[in-house]
């Protein structure tokens, strides 16, 4: 028997079986955000499923971040802003490069920002530029969206001027 998925009206994708109760599906990519049903067919003829199934496509589109840069050691936080309200609430990972951090969600009281810690980047040497992502688990990310996080290097002291000045301060 040939298994498939319908996800919507019109897209038809083969299914995998994950085990004897899963069947896996990937869902093609769709420009609209929100809820579109799906079928199991068996040899093209849909199944009964009760309750009905759907997946939520979820925008996921990002504004920006701020700060853009941060320390190389990590541990910045950086507020993700995203187009769409309410999407916050499905992001649970960030990722910087190929460092996967979870999100803090709901903790900077919008509806559409998501806090990330930013890791510390390894190995310790030069600063660099990393691409930023979201994702509603820590395997599928959103693209970047041509925006990133500056990893800025530690600073260094040569030297202190004037190295003297009044008692009464203000130098």
């Amino acid at each position: 028997k040939r298994l498939s998925c319908q996800i919507g009206e019109r897209y038809v994708v083969p299914a995998k079986e994950g085990n004897s109760t899963h069947l896996l599906c990937t869902v093609p990519p769709r420009r609209i955000p929100g809820p579109v049903p799906v079928q199991v067919l068996v040899d093209g003829v849909p199944t009964e499923s009760n309750p009905s199934l759907s997946f939520e496509y979820i925008d996921m589109a990002v504004i920006s971040l701020s700060p853009a840069s941060g320390r190389i050691s990590g541990g910045t936080p950086v507020v993700v802003k995203l187009q769409q309200a309410h999407s916050a609430n499905a992001i649970s990972h960030c990722r910087f490069g190929d460092a996967v951090v979870k999100a803090v969600v709901g903790s900077t009281g919008s509806d559409n920002e998501v806090l990330c810690m930013s890791p510390s980047l390894l190995p310790k040497g030069k600063g660099t530029v990393v691409p930023v992502a979201l994702g509603l688990d820590s395997a599928h990310f959103s693209s970047s969206q041509n925006l990133y996080f500056e990893y800025l290097p530690r600073p260094t002291i040569d030297r202190l001027g004037p190295a003297m000045g009044p008692e009464v301060g203000g130098t």
